[in-house]
């Protein structure tokens, strides 16, 4: 039991981590921690931890790695598609007068 609340504390440790860098970072820790996890419910000795989390970690930095180029990309198409600017019109902008205004208030 105590293994069991030991290996959960950590596992939530390295998830709180996740997010602090890349997308690579972030799938390595969660996927060894995920991987660190099944490997000791499923061999329930120390080799089946350290397959489980060699695993996990290969498998997180491949699906992190994965977010992170489709990241790249979908940034690199929409700066191209927001690339156009557009100056002012000569003379800059000027107001356009509209009906329905009120008559300005008096000075006093």
């Amino acid at each position: 039991m105590k293994k069991l609340i030991a290996l959960s504390l950590t596992i939530l440790t390295l998830t709180g981590c996740a997010n602090a860098g890349s997308g690579a970072i972030g799938g390595t820790t969660v996927g060894a921690g995920t991987g660190a996890v099944l490997g000791q419910v499923i061999g329930g000795d120390t080799k089946g931890t350290l397959i489980g989390a060699g695993i996990g970690a290969a498998a997180g930095a491949l699906i992190g790695t994965m977010q992170d180029s489709n990241r790249i990309q979908q940034d690199q198409v929409y700066q191209q598609q927001n690339q156009g600017y557009y100056p002012p019109p000569p003379g800059g902008y000027q107001p356009v007068p509209q009906p329905g205004y009120p008559r300005p208030l008096p000075q006093y």
